[in-house]
């Protein structure tokens, strides 16, 4: 699961689209919790007068681990314990 938390206001074209829909919020409103694996997301030119500012991570629960040799889109880390994946 994707948890995102904006720390800016978030609105219109400075916000992350899911599934081709923007996500509109206020500083300390909200947490986006999505499954950023099976969803399309990302951002598009932001066309506003404001950049945000937001963090985001990734959890998968211990039973739902399974070793993949597939890669993150963005830096093509395997979806590996210790590369993608680490445990606290």
């Amino acid at each position: 699961m994707n948890y995102w938390v904006p720390m800016t206001r978030a609105f219109g074209n400075n916000t992350v689209w899911i599934e081709k829909q923007n996500v509109d919020a206020e500083y300390g409103e909200v947490v986006v919790v999505f499954d950023g694996a099976n969803l399309l997301h990302g951002n598009v030119i932001n066309d506003t007068p404001i950049s945000r500012l937001s963090m985001d991570f990734r959890i998968i629960p211990r039973s739902e681990y399974r070793p993949s040799e597939k890669r993150s889109v963005s830096r093509g880390m395997p979806f590996l314990l210790g590369q993608y994946w680490d445990v606290p």
